[in-house]
Order: C-alpha cells, then structure tokens, then sequence
C-alpha cells in the first residue's frame, strides 16, 4: 500500500479592504509569502533544494487574484500608502510555469451562498424555526456589505463568527439574573425564549457586520434592511429601526452599568460601542481592529474591561461567572519591529500555558496592541 500525502498550501482570503470602524477576525490576513519559486519547484518539478520529491507526495495549492478596489474608503484616522492604496491585498506574482497548473473556480454564486448560509446555521438547535428568517438576513447583510464596499470585504468567516457570538449571546443571557424591557413584557415561556433569540439575532448581526461601517448612513442603511426582512417574516419585536437600535443599545448600557466607572467618564456611543464590541470579542477569542481618530475611546475600553473582568473577584454577579481578562500591552510605533511584536504573543502564551497548568478560568491571549501603525505593513 501507498500512502499519499498532501501539503496544501492555503492563500486564505488575502488582505480584505480596510476594516472601517471594527475588523474582527482575519481582517489583515495576507497572502504575500515571498519563496513562490519553492512551491514553483514542488510543483512543477517534484524537487526540494534539489531534492526529489517522492512519489507518494503530491502538492495542492491556493492562491488569490491581483485585485483592483472597486471603491475608495472613507479615511478613520490612518495614513495609507498612495502607491497601494487601490489593492485590496498583496500578492506576488506567480512564475510562468506555475500558470498551466492554475484553475479558476470563481466563486460562489447567491444560489450556492444561501445554501451555505443555511447548511451552517441548521447546526444550531437554539434557531430551530427562524433559519429562513435568520439565513436571509446573514445573507442580505453580504450582500449589503459587498455592494458598499468590496466583494472581498466579506466571507463566509462573518457567518462562522455570527454562529459562534449568537450562541454566546444566548448562554450569557441564561446568566444574567436581569429583566429587561423586552421580557418583562412576556407572559408565556415560549414567547421570553423567541425575545431572547432575536435578540441573540440582532446583536449578532450588529457585531458581525453593522460595526464594520464608520457612517451613520451606511449603518442605518443596513438596518433598514434587516427590519424589513424582520416585518416579512411577522417578527413583531423588530417592527422598526428603533427596535433594532433599542435592543444594541439596551446591551450595551447593560454591560457598562455592571462596571467601575470613575467619574468623569462621558457613556458616549464610542465608548458604548467600544465595551461591547471588546466584552464579546475578548471572551469569543475573537481577533478584533478598532480604526478610528484620536479621542474615541479606543485604549479605556480596554482598561475598563481589564480593571472589571476580574473573575471570581469581580464586584458584578455577572462578570463573576465570566474568565478573568488579563491584558498584556503593547505600544505600537513606526519604530514597532516583527520580533518585538512576536515576543508580545509569545508572552501571552506562556501566561496561557502557565493558567491552563493552575486551572484557572483565565484568556488564554488577550493581547491591547495600541497604535497599531497600518501603513508599515505595505513596507514589509
């Protein structure tokens, strides 16, 4: 017998456009690996460092396109390299013999995204009896997003990352000892459990893909859109964008009334925002981008979050069921070097390490990168 083995060389979806006000996940993920004559040579030759390969071994690849914007974004309070600003990532140029092995699958069509969506979201028992209402909204939402922006500016990672935080919606609400407006108005079991998965739904969708847009416009825009499909599917605790809105911000101020504040600090919208976006993340292990000015409360967030999630020794009923968030800092610069970067991650996996030998309910990595200098990444 012959056994085969693959090595797949995976180009992810290269850099998607710049996140314009919160990037969660594999936003700035880049496909810009610099020894293309290596795969050339596996490829094409069978050969490693003059080598032969050997037959069992057989090499599969992905690779992304050279892209073009489509679209100019709106500046958040970065400097962006003129010279490269119409890419939506870096890629090198792939050799001349390698393009006889290369197919063009293109890419999904509305058809086979819908049923994508909805093979995805059948997995989760909690939406039994919303998956049409749920699967049209997630994809209304691409559809919104790649119209606005980019049609790399979304992938099927959003739904992977709205499957996991509505989840934790709904597990965190089964924690909370605390009676909103929406279900102190409920009389029936079944009707408290439909209030808590739309909201569960709504801020999902908000988190996942209404964050993402630094307009007022845009964001409304979106919502108007979600609320429609809402109405058509009789859904009556979204009737309109109010509700929508109410269910966000009733969250939000949820989560910052639990905490410390010391005075003087304004619960503006940025900072509303801030704490939400950064709670969910933070607890989900979800990579997540904060662009905006000076002044948006970007780096309190942060502190507040550590300085609250203390774990056991929280002062809040709630956050004391939630892990304890230590936080290691580090202060970007253009003078910021790949080797100090590692040796900040490096760090917070040693901690990690270190908390999972002593048992304790502690992030494995929560690592504040402030002043994160975006343009130094086309100079790498």
């Amino acid at each position: 017998n012959i056994s085969i083995f693959s090595f797949f060389f995976q180009a992810e979806d290269g850099i998607r456009d710049f996140c314009l006000s919160r990037g969660l996940g594999d936003v700035y993920k880049r496909q810009t690996f610099n020894s293309v004559g290596v795969i050339k040579d596996m490829v094409c030759d069978n050969i490693f460092e003059g080598n032969q390969l050997p037959d069992n071994l057989k090499i599969i690849a992905a690779c992304n396109p050279y892209r073009i914007k489509k679209v100019s974004l709106d500046n958040v309070g970065l400097e962006f390299n003129k010279d490269k600003i119409m890419l939506t990532h870096l890629v090198n140029p792939i050799p001349d013999s390698l393009c006889e092995y290369v197919w063009d699958f293109g890419a999904l069509n509305e058809k086979g995204e819908f049923k994508y969506i909805r093979s995805s979201l059948l997995l989760i028992d909690d939406l039994s009896g919303y998956y049409d209402l749920t699967t049209e909204l997630v994809q209304q939402s691409h559809t919104f997003i790649k119209g606005k922006e980019d049609s790399c500016s979304v992938s099927l990672r959003d739904l992977s990352r709205f499957c996991k935080v509505f989840k934790w919606f709904l597990s965190s609400f089964q924690k909370q000892n605390v009676q909103n407006s929406q279900s102190s108005l409920m009389k029936e079991p079944n009707e408290k459990n439909e209030s808590m998965i739309m909201r569960a739904i709504v801020l999902s969708l908000c988190l996942c893909y209404n964050f993402r847009f630094s307009t007022i416009a845009s964001r409304n825009e979106h919502i108007e859109i979600m609320v429609e499909i809402f109405k058509r599917h009789s859904k009556s605790m979204v009737s309109c964008k109010a509700d929508f809105e109410k269910i966000c911000k009733n969250e939000q101020e949820n989560y910052l009334s639990r905490m410390n504040l010391t005075s003087g600090i304004a619960k503006n919208r940025a900072l509303r925002e801030n704490i939400f976006a950064c709670l969910v993340c933070f607890l989900n292990k979800i990579p997540l981008i904060i662009c905006g000015k000076p002044g948006l409360s970007k780096t309190i967030s942060v502190l507040l979050l550590q300085a609250n999630l203390r774990g056991e020794q929280s002062h809040d009923e709630f956050f004391r069921q939630l892990p304890e968030m230590n936080v290691i800092s580090y202060q970007g610069s253009e003078t910021s070097t790949s080797e100090g970067i590692r040796a900040i991650f490096q760090k917070a996996e040693d901690m990690a390490k270190v908390s999972r030998n002593n048992s304790k309910k502690v992030i494995p990595c929560a690592v504040s990168y402030t002043h994160l200098t975006l343009p130094t990444i086309y100079s790498v």
